[in-house]
């Protein structure tokens, strides 16, 4: 039988988050690169292909906007997952923050977390958030395209 995160003993939580956060952290330094690349070449696949979405005709039309509308739920769903990693260990947190009694030691453990992040290269950290961020840069980006480039 397993015992729910309210029951266990303040030494489990913090040998497990740590561990968490040395998992996290390893993710961090062998994808933030990764991650940044993947969200400038989604974003720029996305754009490019609402545009050609928009300029050409028949199924080549389709065949892009089908295209356009992959990238674009990639992205979403992709910031999605990385935020809700950021929004779950801050609940996490709290929830044991909110607990009383405990231990000095522990107290004090808790207010120097920080929640478990998935860092896009050295810039900024994923949240959920972000969403609107991509669908106005995809908006911004496509409509540019065709105002810039005429037929």
């Amino acid at each position: 039988m397993s015992l729910s995160l309210t029951e266990r003993n303040p030494s489990w939580f913090q040998k497990e988050f740590q561990r968490l956060q040395i998992l996290q952290g390893l993710y961090n330094t062998l994808w933030s690169t990764s991650n940044a690349g993947i969200e400038v070449v989604g974003l720029a696949s996305a754009s490019l292909a609402y545009y050609c979405a928009v300029r050409l005709t028949g199924t080549r039309a389709v065949h892009q906007l089908v295209v356009a509308v992959f990238c674009t739920t990639f992205l979403i769903n992709i910031w999605d997952n990385m935020g809700k990693l950021s929004e779950i260990s801050s609940e996490i947190i709290q929830s044991w923050k909110g607990m009383d009694g405990g231990a000095m030691w522990f107290k004090k453990y808790l207010k120097s977390l920080q929640p478990i992040r998935v860092y896009i290269g050295s810039f900024f950290y994923a949240d959920r958030g972000i969403k609107l961020t991509i669908l106005s840069i995809l908006l911004d980006q496509t409509s540019s395209l065709l105002l810039s480039i005429q037929k």
